[in-house]
C-alpha cells in the first residue's frame, strides 16, 4: 500500500533495494553510478539515493512507479533532499 504525504517516515530497505536494482544503480538524471565522475556536477558520486519523482512534501506516493535511483548530488540538486533529511525537517 503506497505512503501518503504528510507524515515523516523511512523506506523500508528491501522497498529501496528493488528501486535501486530496477534501474540499474545509476542516476535516472545523469546516469552516473557510484565512484563515477560525472560532468553535470563536477565530483565523484559517492552514493545514490532513492527519490520520488513527484516529491513527497507535494503529495507523491511512495510507489515503484513514482521512485527513480538518483545520485545524490543530483538530488540535492533537484532540492528534494535524501529521505532521511525529508524525515528529519518534518520533525
Amino acid at each position: 500500500m503506497p505512503i501518503r504525504g504528510g507524515r515523516a517516515y523511512r523506506q523500508h530497505s528491501t522497498f529501496k533495494a528493488r528501486i535501486r536494482e530496477r534501474d540499474g544503480h545509476r542516476c535516472q538524471l545523469c546516469g552516473c553510478g557510484v565512484g563515477d565522475v560525472c560532468d553535470r556536477h563536477w565530483s565523484t558520486v559517492t552514493q545514490i539515493d532513492v527519490a520520488h519523482i513527484v516529491p513527497f512534501k507535494d503529495g507523491g506516493l511512495s510507489t515503484p512507479e513514482n521512485m527513480r535511483v538518483v545520485c545524490h548530488p543530483c538530488n540535492k540538486r533537484e532540492g528534494y533532499g535524501t529521505q532521511d533529511e525529508v524525515a528529519i525537517e518534518r520533525r
